[in-house]
């Protein structure tokens, strides 16, 4: 049975699987618990060698650097292209459901038949999104949703950030980090997700709910769109800031 990982600012309990004894470690300011109290979830193969050599910012590319579709490859809609390191063309915030992508007085000038357009031309029946914060294993699939499409629409995109980003993580997939400040910053952008929520009962629900994999972004969360990915051949480069 696979575990969820949850964390609160004093105590970081790390689920470990069902044959496994309880024990527990020292860390300066923390207490780090290993239990069984979680329901089945995914657990993603991940290594530190899929993570940049130095966890900072997997910010979009900069003024000095531009994303260059290769020859033949797919363009991506307009609304999910990059539009530069400050912008975005769709306001989306991937710790939140990809239901609240609507037009409104986030997305003005967004028309809602949008969602429902190929989220690539030519369209695909399967996309695939990757982010050095997530490394090889945590790949963002994209497929239709609505059972009679046969390419991914813009939506499904949204929707499948979403969901794959709210899977949880395991203990061994916090040791893996690759240093103190990683794990620092996984925990900061938890205790930051879960405090958004609007009163203590919810917010104490979402805590209880453990670390998720939107978590290992840390502080990126803005979508900035997507891009044929120059690493791993046909796939797309999540790009936040």
């Amino acid at each position: 049975m696979a575990t969820r990982l949850i964390l609160n600012p004093n105590h970081i309990h790390l689920p470990q699987p069902t044959h496994t004894n309880n024990t527990s470690t020292t860390m300066p300011g923390k207490h780090v618990h290993f239990a069984d109290d979680c329901p089945d979830t995914p657990s993603p193969s991940f290594s530190t060698s899929s993570l940049p050599s130095s966890y900072g910012p997997a910010t979009p590319p900069q003024a000095n650097y531009q994303y260059l579709p290769m020859v033949g490859a797919p363009s991506p809609h307009r609304i999910l292209q990059y539009a530069g390191p400050t912008t975005t063309n769709l306001i989306y915030n991937v710790t939140l459901p990809a239901a609240n992508v609507v037009p409104g007085k986030l997305n003005m000038g967004m028309q809602a038949s949008v969602l429902s357009e190929p989220a690539t031309s030519p369209p695909l029946p399967l996309i695939t999104l990757v982010h050095p914060r997530l490394g090889g294993g945590w790949k963002i699939v994209c497929k239709p949703s609505d059972g009679t499409s046969n390419f991914v629409r813009v939506a499904d995109v949204l929707e499948a950030i979403y969901v794959s980003l709210r899977q949880n993580v395991t203990g061994a997939d916090y040791d893996r980090l690759p240093s103190a400040v990683a794990k620092a910053e996984v925990t900061k952008a938890f205790t930051k997700r879960y405090s958004t929520m609007p009163d203590a009962p919810r917010q104490l629900a979402e805590m209880n709910k453990g670390l998720k994999r939107v978590d290992w972004l840390g502080a990126l969360t803005r979508f900035a769109g997507i891009a044929p990915s120059a690493t791993v051949p046909g796939a797309f480069d999540l790009l936040l800031i």
